[in-house]
């Protein structure tokens, strides 16, 4: 752990401590091997020489100060000064400044704490030290929510000069008949000529491939821009051994610019995936875009016995053999945007036909679903209702 790192570590500890001990009265401190303080609950002390503490280090072992012992040491305060290792490695000294006795009293609580959390950190260290790039954005960036430590994401980033600021949108390629390892699969996608040092592979759980497309740091670029983006990048990975020759699924996911929001973003390439694709179809590659499923994701995220209680009165309004009809009528409606004349042709019923039914509509529930866009709106809400309560 270098010294950047070790500073970080010691400010993560004492601003978990800092509101237990401040009750006490108590300013906590770290200093590194020199004595110098690199993480304070005071920031106003933070980098500057604490000489009880450099006592403590170069003595190894626990220096006490009283009020009356101040002349003995320069802009020193009253308190206890621990030395602090790991294993037998000496970090620095830990610091309780305030009373006397009351520090002393939270020696051993501080001490132990400090230990087990040092601990910590090294085995997290050590951990994230065995693993090569991507298994780490594999763990991290897909499945952040199940690990312990999702704050190490922007330590990494650094290391593989991984631009944080950038856009990016996350695409999962469905390989059903991918025979390559994860390293060749890798290799192979880095040939795609769409492909960026800023484009992040990951390989799933289940050896599909996810890629997290690099787009822009501006917003407004990236959403105007990223469906051209991914599209020549699906493109040209057809030209790649990829899926052993084979056409493919792509589901592609939502717009983030918060590496800790990309297992989010992942989430709904698999929602797509697994509502709305179709997943079996072999003949030509297919692309699915989260986006032009908005308000269907949104639909299943809402608790159905709510629902049930908003739109139980409604559903009493209309006959079974009517909500037969509102279903095929208002799917086909909804699905052709309101299209009138295409609606009656997809459902093989006279224009005017279908008018009737509409005017009946607005009679019966008092909102105009073609020419209001409130009426429109709770119209969607009610077809959703029906396609998946009532008909259940």
């Amino acid at each position: 752990m270098n010294a950047y790192e070790m500073a970080h570590v010691s400010q993560k500890f004492v601003q978990y401590l800092q509101g237990a001990l401040a009750e006490h009265g108590i300013n906590l401190n770290i200093t590194n091997q020199r004595g110098m303080i690199i993480a304070s609950s005071c920031e106003d002390s933070i980098k500057k020489f604490c000489e009880p503490a450099f006592r403590a280090i170069d003595k190894n072992q626990t220096v006490l100060v009283s009020c009356n012992d101040s002349p003995e040491f320069s802009n020193a305060r009253e308190g206890i000064y621990i030395p602090l290792h790991h294993g037998q490695n000496l970090l620095g000294a830990l610091g309780l400044e305030g009373n006397l006795q009351q520090a002393f009293s939270l020696k051993s609580m501080c001490l132990l704490t400090a230990k087990s959390f040092f601990e910590m950190e090294f085995y997290k260290e050590s951990y994230w030290g065995k693993l090569d790039q991507r298994n780490i954005f594999t763990k991290i960036l897909l499945y952040c929510e199940e690990d312990p430590f999702p704050s190490e994401v922007h330590h990494i980033t650094e290391k593989f000069n991984i631009d944080t600021t950038l856009v990016r949108i996350p695409i999962l390629f469905i390989l059903r008949y991918n025979e390559l390892s994860e390293d060749k699969l890798i290799t192979e996608f880095k040939k795609n000529p769409s492909h960026t040092s800023q484009d992040i592979i990951c390989i799933t759980r289940g050896q599909n491939a996810v890629v997290f497309r690099a787009l822009s740091q501006d917003p407004s670029l990236a959403v105007s821009q990223y469906r051209e983006s991914v599209d020549t990048y699906i493109k040209n990975a057809q030209q790649l051994s990829i899926n052993n020759g084979q056409p493919f699924i792509c589901t592609i996911g939502s717009l983030q610019n918060k590496l800790l929001n990309y297992h989010r973003a992942f989430r709904h390439t698999l929602w797509v995936c697994n509502n709305c694709a179709d997943v079996t179809y072999e003949h030509e590659t297919m692309t699915y875009y989260f986006y032009d499923y908005v308000f269907e994701y949104i639909q299943s995220q809402i608790n159905m016995e709510e629902t049930s209680m908003i739109f139980n009165v409604f559903s009493e309004v209309l006959l079974n053999r009517e909500w037969d009809s509102f279903s095929r009528n208002m799917g086909s409606l909804l699905h052709n945007n309101m299209n009138i004349s295409q609606s009656a042709k997809d459902l093989y019923l006279h224009r005017n036909t279908l008018i009737n039914w509409i005017n009946r509509y607005k009679q019966l529930f008092g909102v105009d679903p073609v020419n209001d866009n409130v009426g429109r709106e709770f119209t969607q809400q009610l077809y959703h209702f029906y396609t998946h309560s009532l008909t259940q």
